[in-house]
């Protein structure tokens, strides 16, 4: 399933955050993002950093999946998205998307600095 353009969910928040929201090609299941928002939730991420825990922890995960399928060479495109991998140097863009899901980590924890426990989950 797509995203929602109207962002009501946290599931379509994710989509949105980590470019997985072309439905005819999909990195991510809509029970996995749920699943993934579910134990942020869980471990004490804050409502309003759900998702942005849940993005970085579902980016994370894409990264990961592409570069594993692929022998070491990560490519993605979703919609005039292209992330392509062929392993190495500075600015690659998988480095550049992983520097992307550090930033989201950062906004999942300044958002949920009262609930210690998510910050163990890093």
């Amino acid at each position: 399933m797509s995203v929602d353009p109207a962002l009501p969910t946290d599931k379509d928040w994710v989509r949105l955050l980590v470019g997985d929201y072309d439905p005819t090609d999909e990195t991510l299941s809509d029970d996995t993002i749920n699943a993934i928002i579910a134990e942020v939730l869980a471990h004490g991420a804050s409502a309003e950093g759900a998702k942005y825990c849940a993005a970085a922890q579902a980016g994370g995960l894409m990264a990961a999946s592409w570069t594993a399928t692929s022998g070491g060479k990560a490519e993605k495109t979703v919609s005039k998205l292209s992330i392509q991998y062929s392993g190495g140097g500075s600015g690659s863009a998988i480095e550049v998307y992983n520097g992307y899901i550090a930033g989201l980590k950062e906004k999942c924890t300044r958002l949920s600095l009262s609930r210690p426990s998510v910050l163990k989950a890093w």
